[in-house]
């Protein structure tokens, strides 16, 4: 059966076919050349931007080295290698990779992904990690100004790991650092080239640090359902006064109130990776130009959850702020100060929490309560604040450089238990925490400071069986710490006794599930710490001269619990109170 094709509908003919195809073969051959072009091209760019990072990367590496540290100076002295000079200059002998022509008197450093040359310092020379096909070549001459330009220094009798021989021959070294890598079979290279030298060149006239590192550093761990590990960092309490005088005058001010990071392991393969960094109040101030004094900083509540235990809790801030900071150089004197204050609605100035588990609530009774907590008590709140300055020469009498850190709490509960009825209901409570250092430099017009105290009252919870006390009870540990301190640790002394005496904490009817204040692996007996310590001495010293002046407090307090959840050993938790320090310089006149 045959249909008639509608009016008006025609079809091409073949001539009409084999026309198109032509000319669509002829545009589609000239065009895809410069398609595979345009494709060799991006992928040719993409390959020297992956260069290029690769050599700011070690080019900033190189940046952030000191130029030189004396091998006399470095602990251990078997593994000195801590300078530029060091890593990228250690020996004389100029050495570089086969078919290389270095210039005369250069120091050549070559790193792949498998090879390090010289391998005696290219491990730490080198990069942590090389792409790759790529290699990464440091080439160091050291150079002199010159009216034409720079001028190679020939390191004659040249060597690093001596103090014979270890001063550098010039206080510049020239840096060229090359990437090379093969692409589209044809290699490549890009390059970067700088300067390098002691970064402060004028004569130092003035410094001084008042710098606190925490009031309080609480650590803990978890395990998530597929078995990765992952551990917080809970730190409160950092804050810095800085100033310096060289060439030029300058004073900071840093205050973080607060930072609370959450971190998964490396496991294996599996790179870490930061599931939570909250910050609470935080300034950065630089003189010139910032003005003296800047606002405060106020900032609400901050938490930290844990995204692969369903967003569980894992450390808190309440409301805090950084409080009357400000930087300023008047007449070449500098002054930087500032500080940071937790004045919550409630009680709580900070926590850190870990779950206890079904083990931790039967075996060590524990609560769901923060595991470590500091609280406001009436207006006492966690406070912390440094200074640095400097006043003039004259008159005389008022000479000094000095630098100072204060820092306080009123109470900090940790390891609560359902069976304590005090209102405090923690294993370990500490009360009326204190800290200060002082540093001042006089250049003997006057004399010279080095002073640092702390003290606390610690208490730890003890059963109405243990001793003949009759009814359950906190019992008082007068901790403290200064300069020049002969003290032995308290706490040590009863840390070290538990063979004797280890304080019972909970009794129960069936004494297998009795509960000590320390684990005794030699007695099984279960307890809520493995450690603690305080620190009686504070370190401190002043030059005989009156120029310089330091204090470190690293560290107050330190209490490590057991697991809070006895499945998971990665649940123990740990507090680190008081780190403060100060230093104080004054070179005017020398």
């Amino acid at each position: 059966m045959f249909h008639r094709k509608p009016a008006g509908q025609f079809g091409f003919t073949l001539i009409e076919v084999l026309v198109a195809l032509t000319l669509f073969t002829i545009v589609t051959l000239g065009v895809t050349p410069v398609l595979i072009s345009s494709l060799r091209g991006a992928s040719l760019s993409r390959s020297y931007t992956k260069g290029k990072n690769v050599a700011v990367e070690a080019m900033e590496r190189i940046r952030g080295l000191p130029y030189f540290v004396s091998v006399g100076s470095v602990t251990p002295a078997t593994e000195p290698r801590v300078d530029l000079l060091d890593l990228y200059f250690p020996d004389m002998t100029p050495s570089g990779p086969a078919g290389y022509q270095p210039p005369t008197s250069s120091f050549i450093t070559t790193c792949t992904d498998s090879l390090d040359s010289p391998a005696a310092s290219g491990a730490l020379a080198c990069p942590s990690t090389v792409p790759a096909g790529h290699a990464v070549t440091f080439e160091a001459t050291f150079v002199s100004p010159s009216g034409t330009g720079l001028t190679t220094v020939v390191p004659s009798g040249y060597n690093w790991n001596s103090t014979n021989t270890e001063t550098a021959p010039s206080p510049l070294m020239k840096m060229v650092v090359r990437v090379s890598w093969t692409q589209n079979g044809r290699p490549r290279t890009t390059s970067l080239t700088t300067l390098l030298g002691e970064r402060d060149l004028a004569d130092e006239k003035i410094r001084a640090t008042g710098q606190i590192d925490y009031v309080v550093q609480g650590h803990t761990g978890y395990v998530d359902s597929s078995g990765n590990p992952s551990n917080v960092v809970a730190l409160v309490g950092s804050s810095e006064s800085k100033i310096e005088s060289r060439s030029v005058t300058s004073a900071d001010q840093t205050v973080t109130a607060g930072r609370l990071t959450l971190t998964r392991e490396e496991v294996g393969a599996d790179q870490a990776v930061t599931l939570a960094d909250e910050f609470g109040a935080t300034a950065s101030l630089h003189a010139p130009p910032n003005s003296y004094l800047a606002p405060d900083v106020n900032i609400g509540p901050v938490t930290a959850t844990h995204p692969d235990l369903g967003d569980l809790p894992v450390a808190g801030l309440s409301q805090n702020k950084v409080e009357g900071p400000g930087v300023k150089v008047e007449n070449d004197l500098p002054s930087a100060i500032g500080g940071f204050r937790f004045n919550p609605s409630s009680g709580f100035s900070y926590g850190v929490f870990n779950d206890p588990g079904e083990d931790g609530i039967d075996q060590l009774h524990l609560t769901g309560q923060q595991m470590l907590i500091v609280e406001k008590v009436l207006g006492n709140e966690l406070y912390g604040t440094t200074n640095a300055y400097a006043t003039a020469l004259t008159p005389a009498a008022g000479r000094k450089v000095e630098a100072t850190a204060t820092t306080e709490f009123a109470k900090l509960r940790m390891l609560p238990v359902d069976f304590i009825t005090h209102p405090d209901g923690s294993v370990i409570v500490i009360t009326d925490f204190i800290a200060q250092v002082t540093c001042r430099a006089t250049a003997a017009a006057a004399p010279p400071v080095a002073t640092g105290t702390w003290s606390a009252k610690l208490w730890y919870w003890v059963d109405p069986l243990n001793d003949g006390i009759s009814a359950g009870t906190y019992l008082p540990v007068t901790v403290s710490g200064a300069v020049g301190s002969t003290a032995l640790d308290p706490l040590a002394a009863i840390r070290d006794n538990i063979a004797a005496d280890n304080p019972l904490v909970y009794d129960d009817a069936d004494d297998n599930r009795d509960v000590y204040l320390f684990e005794d692996g030699a007695l099984d007996r279960r307890g809520y710490l493995t450690d603690w310590s305080s620190r009686s001495e504070v370190q401190a010293s002043v030059d005989a001269d009156g120029r310089t002046s330091t204090v470190d407090l690293d560290g107050a307090i330190e209490i490590v619990s057991s697991a809070v959840n006895p499945s998971q050993s990665q649940s123990k938790v740990k507090a680190s109170i008081g780190a403060l320090s100060c230093e104080a310089v004054d070179k005017r006149g020398i």
